[in-house]
């Protein structure tokens, strides 16, 4: 067993316990500092052009929306769902419920009405602030509640310029903040509960290795409820009175020239972004662009010598929604090829039978509404299982080279739970049994992005196409990235290894559908 110690640094994360939540979140606004009430904090697209909003805006319309709230009975600790695209509305939404004590619930705005149905349900909201687009979705769910159009939150700020925060119990920075749904190894989403001391350590320590500051400008193209986008780039831009730009577009050539438009100098990304990006910025090489961090899945050493042959430093992280997110992160000043980095400080990473385990002030409350499965993963002391393996090398770099859990983790940085998929599939009268894994590629010597592969026995002779078609109508259900981009059909007098406690063995299974899969590929 390997423990790796904290740094000898103060952990300090945020204002003292006596200002509470209330006094972090006035930190974020800068409220009270004229030198930046003017400036912009947060710029979006529109059909008319960019929409600014600066730190005063931002600290109005948040209060409007705390103020809409609390007109409407949402109390301290009563959760509110947040679900539409990035924006200045979003950030002012999710402000605005912490402002009225409430636990803000973001949610990937691509979720399905299955999807959906299933975080509000384990939610049990008060309240829900939702992007026309997606309204039709909640009006379809089985709950009662206030419902605040995103759309909205602009003119009611214009109408209501002197809304203020109606005083009510002070949060502590140990209540929690957000609850994040995830998927998980157990069949089913997790909702991971984040105090406001969990963000208020994650954005100060984020700020600190990065060497962030007011400076900067950052281009944000991830969706907020992914922690990363979330903490270190809008929050740790908030935080040191930066500009973030919302980006409208997901096409590598738009967001090159969105980078040069705005002179951005630094941007949050996944490795699938990475690679789409590297093309363009070979094309067009920024001169501005300061460094790009990366986290999710795992990034190949020869993407991140490509970026430094442009002079542009890509960062490798690593870390978790239960960690708010990041546990580890590659940094200017310490970096090394083919690792996730050092830890943060403050933040301890164990070795305990090749599994990462970690304890850091970032570390969630736990799972909502789940203490079992809180009391699986998060021991008395603080420590967290993973479910990733991994190695600490002398000098302190974290290398991640697998996972204990099923999780299969894409390029994107989604993250696909088997059994969801599988459940699913198995609803097929066709199909005598289906197991999905992740195939992957290495490289370096660490587990590579994975796609998601769907190995079938059919109950009576099927031809693939045959089992792809009713793949496809049934995954029809899911989120598309959670789809089977393979199908591998086995004869129908298979079965599936199993251990002794007729467990399916994963991994023999992802071995032998590569190796099919390959040799189908090969077959003239």
């Amino acid at each position: 067993m390997l423990t790796l110690s904290p740094t000898a640094m103060s952990t300090s994360s945020g204002p003292s316990s006596t200002a509470g939540a209330p006094g972090w979140i006035s930190a974020l606004l800068h409220t009270g500092d004229p030198t930046l009430a003017d400036s912009v904090a947060l710029t979006t697209p529109g059909p008319t052009g960019w929409r600014e909003l600066t730190y005063a805006g931002l600290d109005r319309s948040s209060a409007v929306v705390a103020g809409w709230l609390g007109r409407r009975g949402v109390a301290a600790g009563q959760r509110v769902l947040l679900h539409g695209d990035p924006s200045g509305a979003w950030v002012s939404a999710c402000l605005g419920i912490l402002r009225a004590g409430a636990i803000a619930v973001p949610l990937d705005p691509r979720l399905t009405a299955d999807e959906l149905a299933s975080a509000a349900a384990g939610s049990s909201p008060a309240a829900a602030v939702v992007a026309g687009r997606l309204r039709p979705m909640h009006d379809g769910l089985d709950l009662e509640m206030d419902v605040l159009d995103l759309d909205d939150i602009d003119g009611l700020a214009e109408s209501r310029p002197g809304e203020a925060v109606r005083p009510g119990p002070i949060r502590s920075m140990d209540d929690p903040a957000l609850i994040v749904w995830t998927s998980g190894t157990t069949g089913r989403p997790k909702g991971v509960t984040l105090t406001y001391a969990n963000l208020a350590y994650a954005v100060s320590r984020s700020v600190q290795v990065q060497d962030l500051d007011g400076d900067d400008r950052w281009l944000s193209v991830l969706p907020l409820n992914h922690l990363l986008e979330l903490t270190c780039g809008l929050l740790g831009s908030l935080s040191t009175g930066a500009t973030l730009t919302f980006c409208p577009t997901l096409m590598p050539r738009e967001i090159t020239e969105l980078l040069a438009e705005r002179r951005i100098t630094r941007m949050m990304v996944v490795p699938l972004l990475a690679r789409l990006l590297q093309p363009e910025l070979e094309r067009r090489r920024p001169g501005h662009l300061r460094a790009l961090f990366a986290g999710g899945a795992p990034l190949a050493p020869e993407l991140i010598d490509a970026y430094a042959g442009l002079g542009i430093p890509l960062y490798q992280g690593y870390g978790l929604t239960e960690t708010a997110p990041t546990v580890a992160m590659n940094t200017p000043d310490h970096h090394r090829r083919g690792s996730v980095g050092r830890p943060l400080p403050g933040t301890e990473v164990r070795i305990d039978h090749d599994e990462i385990l970690v304890r850091s002030p970032a570390v969630m409350a736990g799972y909502w509404d789940d203490e079992d499965l809180t009391r699986e993963s998060l021991d008395g002391d603080g420590w967290f299982r993973t479910g990733d393996l991994g190695h600490v090398d002398p000098d302190g770099f974290l290398f991640v080279t697998g996972r204990a859990k099923h999780l299969i983790v894409l390029e994107s940085g989604k993250k696909v739970q088997p059994e969801e998929v599988e459940a699913v599939l198995q609803g097929s009268e066709r199909f005598a049994d289906v197991c999905v894994v992740g195939v992957a590629a290495t490289s370096g010597g660490s587990a590579g992005p994975e796609q998601v592969c769907a190995v079938v026995i059919p109950r009576q002779p099927m031809s693939g196409p045959e089992v792809e078609v009713e793949v496809a109508r049934l995954s029809g259900r899911l989120s598309g990235y959670k789809r089977p981009r393979l199908v591998d059909v086995w004869d129908v007098d298979t079965v599936l290894p199993t251990t002794a406690k007729r467990s399916v063995r994963r991994a023999e299974v992802a071995r032998l559908a590569v190796d099919r899969l390959r040799r189908r590929r090969t077959t003239p």
